[in-house]
């Protein structure tokens, strides 16, 4: 059982909490009782069975705020004594734990890396891991990596509650976008030829992430905005090298100007994606299994193992250095207001108005043009 859309609060190491991102776990023990800390999760104990909870939010007194953090981050005064397990793909790759943030599979000669972090968002220890998991999928004797979602939002970028969070947010997002252009890089690497699976909706890096893949294979009915103007922010992920190679450069200028999302049927047109499969979760996780097995030997793929094979790395570095020097000014320096957009985003603070963007031209009331 897991819960990703809504919460419940629980009194949790003596204080009060809503929890969020819920996984059921057989392992028993006193109601309450913390019983292990994997990865980002806390497992806490229900009688009989337990849950591991991702995330958690304190509840707020008169006249304080707080927001959701990684389970681990907000109870870290508590976990002493804790056991903390590992079953990361690089030291336990076939796991059977019911709990797994990043899990691999193998079918044939596709390696299937699937990571599900909660509402999409990457910090940069989801990044870390995932880097590492990536390199141990490489090195497996196998001819296609998929990389796919998990049941919620494919991604969504940085984490930008982590980011606030954070002593210094500027230095902590500076950090988490490194390692978000590390995870594009293994990416970009691979020997094998890519599949990236758009299982849920993507955002900014998360959409670009997808992106640095050969192949693109899109869940129908998920949306996507591909852009970072609206946060203030330039881009990474290397979108300057994988969008433009994707739908053009004149199409990349106006999706990232815009700031308009765009449907999976839309980005299938575009070229950002190959081809979209099933709305069922369940029945696209097979159908891209499926053609996942088929992207070497089909024709219609021909030109895209070609590009793989002519790719070049000096120029997907000189993409990711120019993106950084741009993201440090925005960053790091706050060149066009992230500092306050990434708070405004993680304290729910209401806009002012509907974003111009966002106003089709009927909606816009027009002078009287009638005479008298």
């Amino acid at each position: 059982a897991t819960s990703t859309a809504s919460s419940c609060t629980a009194s949790l190491a003596g204080g009060q909490y809503y929890l969020y991102d819920a996984h059921l776990d057989s392992r028993s023990g006193t109601p309450g009782e913390l019983l292990a800390v994997h990865d980002d999760a806390v497992l806490v104990a229900c009688g009989d069975r337990s849950l591991w909870i991702g995330s958690l939010k304190r509840k707020a007194r008169p006249g304080t705020e707080h927001f959701k953090l990684p389970a681990r981050h907000v109870l870290a005064g508590q976990l002493d004594g804790v056991p903390h397990l590992d079953w990361s793909v690089a030291s336990e790759p076939f796991s059977d734990e019911a709990y797994q943030p990043i899990r691999y599979r193998e079918s044939g000669h596709v390696g299937e890396l699937t990571f599900e972090f909660y509402n999409g968002a990457m910090s940069t220890e989801h990044c870390q891991r995932l880097v590492s998991a990536l390199q141990w999928a490489k090195a497996r004797d196998t001819q296609v990596l998929l990389f796919k979602g998990g049941r919620g939002a494919f991604c969504n970028g940085v984490h930008l509650n982590v980011i606030q969070a954070a002593p210094v947010p500027g230095l902590e997002a500076w950090n988490n976008i490194q390692a978000i252009d590390d995870v594009c890089k293994e990416l970009l690497s691979a020997r094998q030829l890519v599949v990236s699976g758009l299982t849920g909706n993507a955002g900014a890096g998360g959409l670009m992430l997808a992106l640095a893949a050969d192949v693109v294979l899109a869940r129908a009915n998920t949306l996507y905005n591909p852009h970072y103007k609206s946060m203030g922010l330039y881009g990474s992920e290397y979108w300057t090298y994988s969008l433009p190679r994707a739908v053009g450069h004149a199409m990349a200028h106006k999706l990232t100007e815009e700031c308009l999302p765009i449907n999976a049927f839309q980005a299938l047109q575009m070229g950002m994606v190959q081809e979209v499969g099933p709305r069922c979760p369940d029945e696209f996780g097979l159908w891209l299994l499926q053609r996942a097995n088929a992207v070497l030997t089909e024709p219609k793929y021909q030109a895209l193992r070609e590009r793989k094979a002519n790719a070049d790395p000096q120029l997907m570095q000189h993409c990711r250095n120019a993106e950084l020097e741009q993201m440090h000014l925005d960053m790091v320096q706050n060149r066009h207001g992230f500092a306050e957009k990434c708070s405004g985003f993680v304290y729910k603070r209401k806009t002012c108005c509907t974003p111009q963007r966002l106003i089709e031209d009927w909606a816009v009331p027009q002078p009287d043009t009638l005479s008298a």
